[in-house]
Formats: structure tokens, sequence, C-alpha cells
């Protein structure tokens, strides 16, 4: 049902960025201003939205966060067999010179601490992701319901016409 996961990433600013990996670009955050004003959206048939809630006070998974997405700004997308059969996860100070996308938001989920270690990231794909699947959340995340992205049917007072409807 989906081909594609990234993470939408909410800052102190209440700005709202979206990283991703993808074969074009790789590792990337684009401020959804930027994502929505130069239509990139267009390469999407579809997109949903689950919000998710984590205990984001307990430990330092913020700073591990931005961290992790600084050190991996850039990397290349790649898509392989070894990854896809690999049978141990990395470890967490262990990154890959690479990433696919739902590999890549599955570390980031087991970096502030939701995700359990003991399955490799490449072992989950964007369909894991969805309502459809049990994705192992731990520590009392939870993921809400998908909602699905409709960039026509309103434009709100900054302008931006993006809304949610209930998928």
């Amino acid at each position: 049902r989906f081909d594609h996961v990234g993470m939408f990433l909410r800052f102190q600013d209440n700005s709202l960025a979206l990283l991703e990996c993808t074969s074009v670009t790789g590792v990337a955050m684009y401020l959804w201003e930027d994502f929505e004003k130069r239509e990139w959206y267009k390469q999407y048939v579809k997109m949903v939205y689950r919000h998710l809630t984590f205990d984001r006070d307990s430990g330092p998974h913020l700073e591990n966060l931005e961290s992790f997405i600084k050190s991996n700004m850039g990397k290349k997308y790649k898509f392989t067999l070894s990854k896809i059969v690999r049978s141990q996860p990395s470890q967490i100070g262990g990154e890959p010179n690479s990433y696919f996308c739902s590999e890549l938001i599955a570390k980031a989920y087991k970096i502030i601490g939701i995700l359990p270690l003991d399955k490799p990231s490449t072992k989950y794909w964007p369909g894991s992701f969805s309502s459809e699947k049990v994705l192992p959340l731990q520590n009392g995340a939870e993921l809400g319901e998908e909602m699905l992205v409709d960039f026509g049917l309103h434009q709100d007072s900054t302008g931006h016409s993006m809304s949610f409807e209930h998928g």
C-alpha cells in the first residue's frame, strides 16, 4: 500500500520539516513550506500522516535524534539485497554509509528509544509504519490513525494549503 516513508519534525519555532531518504537526494530534510512551494508533493499519489506520541522529556531523545540527523544528512540512498538479508542489527553508534527510506526512519525511532534494538532497521518497510501493521513501539510510544494530507482543501492563515482528513 505504501512505497515510501518519511518523518515530520516540528521545531521550537513551530516550523515543520520533512526528513526522508530518496534515490535522488539521499538523506535530506526540507522545510514544509519549501516542499509545498516547490510542489514536490505532486510526485506522490497519496500522502498520509500519523502523529507520533512519545515521552520527549525522559532522557536525551531529541538531542540524540538531532545528532543522528546531522551525522547522516547527505548520505546516499541504497537498497540492496545484502541490506535486506542482514540478520543482525547495526550498533546504535555504528551508522551505515547509506539508507533506504524505511531503514532511516526505523533507525530514527531506535535513536529516540521507541523501537527495539534487536531487529535490524533494514527489516522495516514503508508499510511497516502503516496502520495495517503492528509496529512494535515501546516505552509508551503510539502512532495515531492515518490522516490523509490533502494539498487542495483550504489555505490556513500562513497561506499553506495543507490540511488533514481522516484516511
